[in-house]
């Protein structure tokens, strides 16, 4: 278990300095070439963030995020929920609101 809040912790810190607002976030994201697809759980640029982070079988929602570690997901756990602060919050309702069009993967 102590793992799986070592992780919880890293993502969380990971998150935090992508920025202190949506705007900050999104240019974070563009310097990092990270890209992603509106309205995707999957793959929007926060999961695509979170899966260079080693987070597998994401799902992003606008407020949370659910992700196993990858040996982990056979174990019968449950996968790891982070709850998103407001900047990151903000930046995926933007993004699929359609803004920072220099985010989309094309």
């Amino acid at each position: 278990m102590e793992q799986i809040n070592e992780k919880r912790q890293e993502v969380q810190r990971q998150l935090y300095f992508l920025g202190k607002n949506y705007l900050e976030v999104a240019a974070r994201l563009n310097e990092l070439g990270i890209k992603g697809r509106r309205r995707t759980a999957q793959a929007c640029p926060i999961a695509c963030f979170l899966k260079k982070l080693g987070c597998g079988d994401l799902s992003v929602g606008t407020r949370r995020a659910s992700f196993y570690e990858e040996p982990l997901r056979c174990s019968g756990r449950p996968p790891t929920v982070i709850d998103f602060e407001d900047p990151i919050e903000e930046f995926i309702s933007a993004f699929d609101d359609g803004i920072f069009p220099e985010l989309v993967e094309e």
